[in-house]
């Protein structure tokens, strides 16, 4: 779980809920509308565009708030070596994370990471080992007191993304605001002032700058242990920091790190070279719980729950709803208490965007979508943690798995948003949960409404 769970605006309109009933299967209606799509009412007739599609899917459910966290035991390691964490300064077409080639034995298979990969593909990589999941994140600071920006006229590229601010805060807000940038989130720390920057996958962070100012200039630390790159603007030939790298023509570049969790029969040894890559110490092995999804494995779900949607030609199709209950230890700050993963797939297929970090064909390919769901200790849904719902891969398929000719989706990182324009271009829906509760009950579906795009118009 990342340590930062952001907070989202709640952007879905809400209505009320048409029709309650105990299963999420077709529910009927009088008057107002149904719980499932009308297929004869298409909003011809009535100046509307015809149109089909499943939009908003409002669910109420309660989820058990007395069943068990499903989990077991592995082994978890860190790569820990000498080069984790320190910043490259170079040429920028030349420069990477410094990462030599390096390879690992795992479980009699020997693995070999490329040099300067970054730790999102290897991450990737080991991932495809039975018995083995790894992630991968990525951490550097902009240091407060060296920062120069005389005139607001700075720009940083972070990994080809211009970034034009006059401070570090309103810099924390451009990169959490990028679409570009959406597996990235900043922050500045309350003490020292600096700008932190993390990458939950794990990318390579490049940092390039420009200025019209001669002397403007940022540092980069990444590490603590490490020595931080400076570079500056000089216009002159002069530098004013004799330590730092003139900015034209040069990058700073910082690689990630890697945790691997793997079965506890599994065994880890003979990194290549042994410390100076990115893995370094193999005995700094501890225990963890995990609890891993698996849409097969009915003993990684608490429940699932499934109904019926359509796509801009009136298919039908079959999502599903997997709810894990995830683990909580009150001395442990990176857990929570009633804190649930809603892991969605439509006709057994993953919908999550592309990680455009990894390299092809991974980059294009569609990951598993999962949604933080988190309730108060009323049982009621905290939306001020739960994310919202937005499923922006869906691509319809038909029986044989290949796209049917609906409307295609739009990535979040191509424009799409939880609210969702009328007429649609996309096949993506919203998911609301703000109705559903947590209590010491079985798991139920207490009420439904399928929204579909002719209602957006009334939006």
């Amino acid at each position: 779980m990342s340590t930062h769970i952001a907070a989202m605006n709640k952007t879905i309109k809400r209505t009320t809920l048409l029709c309650a009933f105990a299963t999420l299967m077709a529910c009927g209606g009088n008057g107002g509308g149904s719980g499932q799509e009308d297929e004869n009412d298409n909003g011809s007739g009535n100046g509307l565009q015809i149109c089909y599609g499943t939009k908003v899917v409002e669910a109420v459910l309660n989820l058990d708030a007395a069943v068990p966290v499903l989990y077991g035991t592995a082994n978890t390691l860190s790569s820990q070596g000498n080069a984790v964490g320190v910043p490259q300064a170079g040429v920028s077409e030349s420069i990477d994370n410094g990462y030599p080639q390096q390879s690992l034995d795992i479980a009699g298979i020997t693995y070999t990471a490329d040099a300067g990969a970054p730790a999102s593909q290897t991450a990737a990589e080991l991932s495809l080992l039975n018995g083995v999941t790894a992630s991968a994140e990525t951490r550097a600071s902009i240091v407060a007191s060296s920062y120069i920006n005389r005139a607001g006229n700075l720009i940083i590229l972070l990994n080809g993304t211009a970034l034009n601010a006059n401070n570090l805060l309103e810099l924390a807000n451009e990169i959490n605001s990028s679409s570009a940038l959406r597996n990235f989130n900043a922050e500045l720390n309350a003490v020292s002032g600096n700008l932190e920057i993390m990458s939950a996958t794990g990318e390579n962070f490049r940092f390039q700058i420009q200025s019209t100012n001669d002397g403007d200039a940022i540092e980069v630390q990444g590490r603590e242990s490490a020595a931080s790159q400076v570079l500056e603007v000089d216009l002159n030939g002069d530098l004013n920091n004799s330590g730092a790298l003139a900015a034209e023509g040069n990058a700073i570049v910082l690689g990630g790190e890697i945790t691997l969790i793997y079965e506890q029969d599994i065994s880890i040894s003979n990194a290549q070279p042994a410390t100076t890559g990115l893995f370094g110490p193999l005995s700094n092995v501890d225990t963890t719980f995990v609890n891993a999804f698996n849409p097969e494995d009915v003993t990684s779900y608490n429940w699932v729950t499934s109904l019926r949607i359509k796509d801009s030609l009136n298919t039908t199709h079959l999502l599903a709803l997997y709810f894990v209950k995830q683990h909580y230890d009150a001395e442990d700050s990176l857990s929570m208490p009633n804190y649930w993963l809603m892991h969605v797939l439509v006709d057994a297929y993953d919908v999550g965007d592309p990680d455009t970090s990894l390299p092809p064909p991974e980059n294009a390919q569609a990951t598993r979508a999962s949604y933080h769901v988190v309730f108060n200790e009323m049982g009621q849904l905290d939306e001020t943690i739960t994310e919202d719902i937005l499923i922006s891969n869906w691509v319809p398929r038909d029986d044989n798995g290949n796209p049917n000719g609906a409307q295609q989706p739009l990535n979040v990182i191509d424009g799409g948003t939880p609210i969702l324009p009328y007429p649609p271009v996309s096949s993506n829906f919203v998911i609301d949960l703000q109705s559903s509760t947590q209590f010491a009950s079985d798991f139920s579906v207490n009420g439904l409404n399928i929204r579909s795009c002719r209602e957006l118009a009334d939006d």
